[in-house]
This record gives structure tokens, sequence and C-alpha cells, in this order.
């Protein structure tokens, strides 16, 4: 939380890449302060770690869609990345 709201952090990331266990951090300030404009997100998916049915992984992964949305951030679908989200601001 201190590189959120440090001004030598802000705008200064091209990339942020999110494992899963920290894809909840989509929604914190890091990401709205620290990345440049036009800079990505990578959001890993449950899909490869865990055993999940595939109800529990489409939950997952529409929680961590939503988190996006709500950081205003926009998903670039790419189907050729298996386990893994793509967001840009």
């Amino acid at each position: 939380e201190e590189i959120a709201d440090s001004s030598e952090f802000k705008a200064k990331f091209d990339v942020i890449s999110l494992s899963v266990s920290h894809c909840q951090k989509l929604s914190h300030s890091i990401v709205r302060n620290c990345l440049k404009p036009e800079s990505h997100i990578f959001a890993e998916t449950p899909q490869f770690i865990t055993d999940l049915n595939k109800d529990q992984l489409a939950s997952t992964v529409k929680i961590i869609k939503q988190l996006a949305k709500d950081s205003q951030l926009s998903e670039i679908e790419d189907a050729s990345l298996n386990g893994l989200l793509v967001f840009t601001n």
C-alpha cells in the first residue's frame, strides 16, 4: 500500500503480473496509481494450480473479470493465452 500512495511509483509501470493469490489486488489502488497509461496487467487464473471443476473455474474467472471492470480496466481477449487474463487501462 505504501507503493500505491508513493509519488515515486505513480504511473511508473508498463506491466503488472498478478498470481492467482493476488488477483484480488486488481481493485487495489496500486493498479490505478502505479500503471502508466495503456499499460497491461497479466492475471493468472487457477486453471493449472488447483483442482476446480468447470463451474468453479468459470466463477473464479468471472470474479477476476469483475474486479478488473470495477477498476476501469478493459480485457484483451486472446484465446492463445491459456490460464491467463490480460487487461489494459
